[in-house]
Formats: structure tokens, C-alpha cells, sequence
């Protein structure tokens, strides 16, 4: 086959693929007196139209007919009527140009396993009709709905009620591919060479699926492990729980599970096995939590994109976390992407999030940082009432931790939070709440069996409120606590099930002076 008739046919069979060229587009200008090769130019640049053509083939010819008003193939014809010369528009996606193109015709199929459809060669520009029908190979029952696609051109098609369809396509050589739901699909080999009918069989298979995997903890799960009444959740277990105004609560997902409940909607807290909230110990990154929550409970003080896992001891917990009445909570915040850099986040109604990490060096120290706000106050000065509009609930959280890699066997973490709520009834009532977190934990392996570990934490937690309602009455009443402590641990791991467990640990509690002021006080007249 000559380059000119191969490149004839490549772009027959690509031309799908290009940009798509309107059928009744006209030229706006004139061309006259341009060179061929120059009008084509232009006419590709200002249209966006592909037009293909061989430039031997218009060398040296000029513009005759001004072309404005005509179309593509109606200008190129105008011009090129006496060389042989012609322009096709190709299935209404391209134009080219082509030397006779009624001398190219398909070749007959030389492989056996190729199908022909047709019984004469078409033009190669032509688009003809494929049909037949499609029927269960078994029963020769016509298969509704089954698909027939050529994925070269993009088209397709599906059979109707009685098995049959219909598909325009250009004469060439392609692939279809025949399909329906519950058997097995059928690729054919075809060279169409004029419009045809080619009917197929379909025969029923079955899909060898890789194997599913379920595991679960048995029953007795809780009871059996080494500490018992422990209930783990990780974070994606977590998102897959119902939400409040689109913000996922670690805490009150543990409500879900046996012996825990809340006091009520909007509580501060959680309630285990009918203990008091505050017979819980709540720990982030080993750091005390003391208020788990903001705006009076309607949010988790708790940010879900920052959360690994979350582990509750139900009955006071082990030894090594002090122990509570009721339980312990111990929040595990996850490791920062030290291989690439990553920023995700949210949009709900009344608050946003935003969380980023990264590597700070690649595969040896990475940051994780996470923020939340809310807006609720211009929600509230929105609302017509002078009362609300002249009150204020807000809240914001930031987390951030750093890992470092010290070797491979040492790497330190730090973890550090702030959290602010804010809250003001019409200039009456006024609260404002806040906590300041910071932990630092060393782990070093000594061996395959022995490993150690070191907590540095602070937390402070402070509260302030006024009443401004009466004037008799009005107080300002402020305190806090701050905590820090040191803790020191060892583990031995004696038995794939059993291990031991050493350590030392000291806290130090600060409680800040209780202020209650009067704001004005009272002049009484002397008699």
C-alpha cells in the first residue's frame, strides 16, 4: 500500500478522535487570492477544525473563490474542481482532504478468524448500517438489553425487546464487542465492507470473583482478652456512623456499644455503666482532656480528620493510665504522610475543617496540622430577633504533631492542642472555655521483646463566666486547672500472649484561685 493511501486510511480510522466539526459551518471571510495551503491554515486556527490533506497535492495553487458563505468542503471543492482533487466530511468529526478517494477500498480479510460483513467494497468515507440479533446460545431466547460496543469509536449501541440492533458505522476494520449482564462477553474480529447483518450467540458463564476475607471478634471477645471491658473503634469505623450537621463525634459513637449512654442530647459528656461523667478519664496523646466537648455538647471537641483510633476500658482501665471509677478514654492521634504532602478537608453548616501533612524530611519526620471553626455568629446575627442577634456561640480547635525518626530504633512525637469556646446570651450571660494541651512521647526498642517509653504532657483547662442580668447579683467567677506529668514505661513481652508491663509516674495538679467579684456595688445613704 502506497504512504498516500495508509495515510488515507489512518485517518479514517482516527478521525473520531479529533475535535468535532459542525456540518453546517460557513466561512466568514474571504480567502481569495491566498495560497491553498495558507487559506487551510487559517481555516483550521479560526474554526478549530482538522482538515488533513497531502501538501504535494495543492502545491502552488491559489485561491479562486472567496469562500465566505460556503462551507469547508464546499470552499476546498470550489477551489480544487479541476485537479481530481476532493474534500469529504467525514461522519460530521473531520474534514480532510483526499486524491481520488474512490480508488481506496478494504482489502479483503486475509485472516481466517476475521468476519466480513458485506458483500461489495464501499467507499472508504462511507458510513453503513451493521445489524442482527442477539439470543441466549442455549434457547435462542433474544437477549434484551445486550450491549454492543466498538470501543475504537467510542459508539454503541444495546438491543431492543426482541434481541436486535442497529449501529452506523464508517467500513473499516474494528473490534466489537458483544456483552450482556450473567454471560459471557464476545469480542469479534470484523472488516466491514458495506452495510450487513451479523446475528450472535451468547452463552451463560460465571465470574470467578478473588476470595472476600470476613473477620470478626468472636462474642466472648471482650471477656477473653487480657483487659477486659476494652472497646476499640477506629476512625473509619467512626465516619460510617450517623452525624450531627455533618460533624463525625468520636465520643458520641461509643454510645452505640453496650453500657454507655449520655445523660442527655446535648450532655458534656459520656456515662459508663451508670457512673458520673466526670468518673472518666479522657487522655489525647496521653495530655488529660477535661471538657471533651464544645458549645454545651453540640460538637466533639475532638477533630475526626486527626483521629486514628479511639480505645474505652470500661471499669476503670489498667493500671499504667492511673485508673477512674468509671473509664478510661485513650485517643490515639495519627502520624503525618511522610512520603507526600496532602490537604483535605470539610464544609458543613454551622463549622468548617481544614487538615494538612507532609514530609518534613521524606520517610524521616513529617507534621500533621488540623483546624476547625465555626461560624455560627453570623448565622445568629442573622436571625430577626434582637435578643439572638446580640448573642454570640462560637468555638475553634488546632491540632498539630510532629514525628521524627531518630533511628530505627527511636522516634519521638509531639502533640499539641488549643481550643477556645465562646459563648454570650444577649450581653447577659457570658461563658468562655478553653484548653491548652502539649505531649511529648519518646519510644525506643531495646530488642524484639523489650521496649520502652516516655511521656512528657501538660494540659490546662480554664473557665470563665459572668452574669450581667441583675445588677444587685452580677458576677464575674473564673478558675482552672493545669496538670503535668512525667511517666516512664517498660514492656516486656514474655509470650506472643502475655507480657509485662513496669513503670513510674508523677503528676502534679495546680487549681487556680476561685475569683468572685461583684461588678457594682451598692451605695447605701447614710441615715
Amino acid at each position: 500500500m502506497s504512504i498516500t493511501k495508509f495515510l488515507f486510511f489512518f485517518i479514517a480510522c482516527c478521525a473520531p478522535f479529533f475535535a468535532s466539526a459542525q456540518d453546517d459551518l460557513r466561512l466568514q471571510k474571504s480567502y481569495q487570492g491566498m495560497s491553498m495551503s495558507g487559506a487551510l491554515d487559517s481555516i483550521k486556527a479560526e474554526t478549530k477544525t482538522k482538515v488533513f490533506y497531502n501538501p504535494e497535492w495543492i502545491k502552488d495553487r491559489k485561491v479562486s473563490v472567496s469562500g465566505q458563505g460556503l462551507t469547508i468542503p464546499e470552499f476546498i471543492n470550489k477551489n480544487l474542481e479541476e485537479s481530481g482533487l476532493k474534500a469529504v466530511l467525514y461522519h460530521g468529526v473531520v474534514v480532510f482532504v483526499a486524491n481520488n478517494p474512490e480508488l481506496y477500498q478494504i482489502e479483503s480479510a486475509a485472516d481466517e478468524d476475521l468476519i466480513v460483513i458485506g458483500d461489495k467494497n464501499s467507499k472508504l468515507n462511507e458510513v453503513v448500517t451493521v445489524s442482527g440479533q442477539m439470543t441466549d446460545g442455549a434457547n435462542d431466547e433474544p437477549l434484551i438489553g445486550a450491549r454492543v460496543y466498538i470501543s475504537s469509536l467510542n459508539i454503541g449501541t444495546v438491543t431492543d425487546f426482541n434481541g436486535n440492533y442497529s449501529l452506523r458505522v464508517p467500513v473499516g476494520k474494528y473490534t466489537i464487542d458483544y456483552s450482556s449482564i450473567s454471560y459471557e462477553s464476545k469480542p469479534m474480529e470484523v472488516i466491514i465492507k458495506s452495510a450487513g447483518r451479523l446475528d450472535v450467540n451468547l452463552f451463560s458463564g460465571s465470574l470467578q470473583l478473588d476470595e472476600l476475607v470476613i473477620t470478626a471478634d468472636g462474642q466472648d471477645a471482650n471477656v477473653q482478652q487480657r483487659v477486659s471491658g476494652l472497646e476499640n473503634m477506629n476512625i473509619e469505623t467512626i465516619k460510617q456512623l450517623p452525624t450531627f450537621m455533618g460533624e463525625v463525634d468520636p465520643v458520641k459513637s461509643l454510645t452505640t456499644m453496650p453500657g454507655i449512654s449520655t445523660t442527655g442530647e446535648l450532655s458534656s459528656g459520656f456515662n459508663v455503666r451508670g457512673g458520673e461523667t466526670g468518673q472518666n478519664l479522657i487522655v489525647q496523646d496521653g495530655a488529660v482532656i477535661y471538657n471533651p466537648t464544645h458549645l454545651f455538647g453540640f460538637y466533639s471537641a475532638f477533630n475526626s480528620d486527626m483521629v486514628n483510633e479511639v480505645n474505652l476500658y470500661k471499669g476503670g482501665g489498667p493500671a499504667n493510665f492511673g485508673g477512674r471509677i468509671s473509664s478510661v478514654l485513650d485517643i490515639k492521634l495519627r502520624h503525618g504522610n511522610d512520603e507526600k504532602y496532602e490537604v483535605n478537608g470539610g464544609v458543613g453548616l454551622v463549622s468548617s475543617r481544614l487538615t494538612a501533612e507532609g514530609p518534613i524530611l521524606k520517610n524521616k519526620a513529617s507534621f500533621l496540622i488540623g483546624g476547625r471553626t465555626s461560624y455560627t455568629n453570623w448565622l445568629l446575627h442573622r436571625i430577626k430577633n434582637i435578643e439572638l442577634q446580640s448573642s454570640e456561640a462560637a468555638f475553634y480547635d488546632l491540632n498539630a504533631k510532629l514525628l521524627y525518626r531518630v533511628s530505627d530504633k527511636d522516634y519521638i512525637t509531639g502533640s499539641f492542642y488549643l481550643s477556645h469556646d465562646d459563648f454570650n446570651f444577649a450581653g447577659e450571660a457570658q461563658y468562655d472555655w478553653g484548653t491548652k494541651n502539649f505531649s511529648l512521647e519518646w519510644n525506643h526498642v531495646f530488642g524484639n521483646k523489650t521496649l520502652s517509653t516516655l511521656w512528657l504532657t501538660t494540659s490546662n483547662y480554664s473557665v470563665n463566666s459572668k452574669n450581667l442580668e441583675e445588677e444587685v447579683e452580677a458576677f464575674e467567677f473564673e478558675n482552672g486547672i493545669q496538670n503535668f506529668s512525667a511517666k516512664y514505661e517498660f514492656l516486656y513481652k514474655m509470650h506472643p500472649k502475655n507480657s509485662l508491663t513496669l513503670g513510674a509516674e508523677y503528676n502534679n495538679h495546680t487549681f487556680d484561685q476561685v475569683s468572685c467579684l461583684l461588678l457594682e456595688k451598692i451605695q447605701i445613704p447614710n441615715m
